[in-house]
């Protein structure tokens, strides 16, 4: 097999069965699921000698600051991040040798995202109270989005 496409299917852990392709899995699309544990991911899919193209955007690990250079720093046979055609996510020689002069920060050793969802927005109703602030005790840096979804 060349090619796997598993976006979109809330899928939060990589089997180390995906190592009988080895040798032949050059392309694979794991985009918008719920992997978190960015270390665990890349210990599995680095052994896969062929892969040159991967994509991991849209997962809640790639949220984190320094996700592209450590992804690159840990993967030498990638030549494509997260791009969909045309040179998108082309990973160039410049970007590497930056890598090379700056690695990446060293991940600690518990790296996690937490991504919370507030589904109170009724069509109709008045608008919600917003969320309450999130702790931050350790000065650890984060990472806010918001989005409201709004369903017909």
């Amino acid at each position: 097999m060349k090619q796997i496409g598993a976006k979109f299917n809330m899928i939060s852990r990589i089997t180390p069965s995906i190592l009988l392709q080895r040798d032949t899995l050059m392309s694979l699309d794991l985009g918008f699921n719920r992997f978190c544990d960015l270390q665990e991911v890349v210990s599995i899919l680095r052994q896969l000698n062929a892969l040159r193209h991967l994509v991991l955007a849209g997962n809640p690990m790639s949220l984190y600051a320094q996700y592209r250079h450590y992804v690159i720093s840990q993967m030498p046979q990638l030549r494509y991040l997260d791009g969909y055609g045309d040179g998108e996510g082309a990973i160039s020689r410049e970007e590497r040798e930056a890598l090379i002069t700056s690695p990446p920060a060293v991940l600690p050793d518990v790296l996690s995202v937490n991504v919370s969802i507030y589904l109170d927005f009724l069509i109709g109703t008045a608008p919600p109270a917003p969320p309450p602030p999130a702790e931050n005790p350790d000065d650890t840096p984060t990472t806010k989005f918001e989005y409201v979804i709004c369903s017909m």
